[in-house]
């Protein structure tokens, strides 16, 4: 048993986003412990965060790059979020997007893009209701380029921070990619 006294709150991962801005729930075993986990989180008055997004499949990123740059296919998703949030009785919203792209090489550049997605998002959620949460999570290293932070500030409650990424671009003695700080000072 989950002895809740130790949280504040949970975030359930995950739904999936498409490109035209609907949400898929065919991740895992998403659905399978929705309802038991909502009941008993708000039975002991614990916040229960939806997470959208995700690392796998990998397609995830370039679905959120459709919607993000897309007003239509955005304002679609926006609504889609808050639809489920009201639906299933749900305290808040993460989104898990692994991770916006900046490639000069394509010539693409997806951080804009993440912060018009959070701003209308924010703002929607929060029109319908003040309390819920709204949040994003980000990746170390290489990728916190990746996300505007002083204009992200305004469009979020709080973001977290995937310590579990760290590593960085240099091989190892073994030829895999080392643990950052913690295991290798200094890197």
């Amino acid at each position: 048993a989950l002895h809740w006294e130790g949280y504040d709150a949970v975030v359930h991962a995950f739904l999936k986003p498409l490109p035209d801005g609907k949400l898929a729930e065919d991740l895992g075993n998403f659905k399978a412990y929705q309802s038991a986990l909502l009941k008993y989180a708000h039975q002991n008055g614990k916040s229960v965060i939806l997470s959208i997004g995700g690392a796998y499949p990998a397609e995830m990123a370039e679905s959120f790059y459709e919607i993000a740059r897309d007003a239509t296919k955005r304002a679609t998703f926006v609504a889609n979020c808050l639809n489920y949030l009201k639906t299933y009785n749900y305290d808040g919203i993460d989104i898990d997007w692994e991770f916006p792209k900046i490639d000069p090489d394509e010539n693409r550049n997806d951080r804009p893009y993440m912060t018009q997605l959070m701003t209308d998002l924010y703002a929607a959620v929060k029109a319908e209701d003040e309390d819920y949460i709204v949040m994003f999570g980000t990746g170390p290293g290489w990728h916190m380029g990746s996300y505007d932070f002083t204009a992200l500030k305004d469009h979020c409650d709080f973001f977290f921070y995937f310590g579990y990424d760290w590593r960085t671009t240099s091989p190892d003695n073994d030829g895999i990619n080392t643990i950052g700080p913690m295991s290798t000072p200094n890197s």
